[in-house]
């Protein structure tokens, strides 16, 4: 994963890579916030295992870079489809470690809204904050800002 570390040139430092056949970015979305609370910005990924199944990494922001990814939390196989979430982070719970919001898109226009809080350990199941009706909510037509 490059990060930027804007110097006077704009060249890119390598804070964390995996090894080969490690880590398929392309079953990944990334977030991030503070999910620790230290005061640094960590990175987040979600992780489709395919299956249904997800699981949350997440670096650690350090003064020279990341952490190793460690899993924070995982669904049951058939638990959670990635594909039909839309990520988020923000501190929903005041106190003052990131959480991840999702919202999960069931088809016909139905969606709720998952929170899973951060602790000092990972992060909480999901749990509902609000839900639509069938055709009260189609995610397919939000636009991600």
């Amino acid at each position: 994963m490059p990060v930027c570390l804007c110097h006077s040139s704009l060249a890119l430092s390598s804070k964390w890579s995996s090894y080969e056949g490690g880590w398929d970015s392309g079953r990944s979305r990334y977030l991030s916030g503070d999910y620790n609370g230290d005061g640094r910005t960590d990175v987040a990924a979600s992780f489709d295992y395919g299956n249904g199944q997800t699981g949350v990494f997440v670096w650690e922001g350090k003064a020279d870079g990341f952490s190793d990814a460690t899993r924070r939390w995982l669904s049951n196989p058939g638990g959670w489809n990635a594909n039909q979430t839309r990520f988020m982070s923000g501190d929903y719970t005041g106190d003052g470690r990131a959480d991840i919001g999702a919202f999960y898109d069931y088809g016909n226009a139905s969606t709720s809204l998952f929170v899973m809080e951060a602790t000092p350990g990972g992060f909480t199941n999901p749990a509902t904050r609000w839900s639509s009706n069938p055709g009260g909510w189609d995610i397919a037509r939000t636009i991600t800002f």
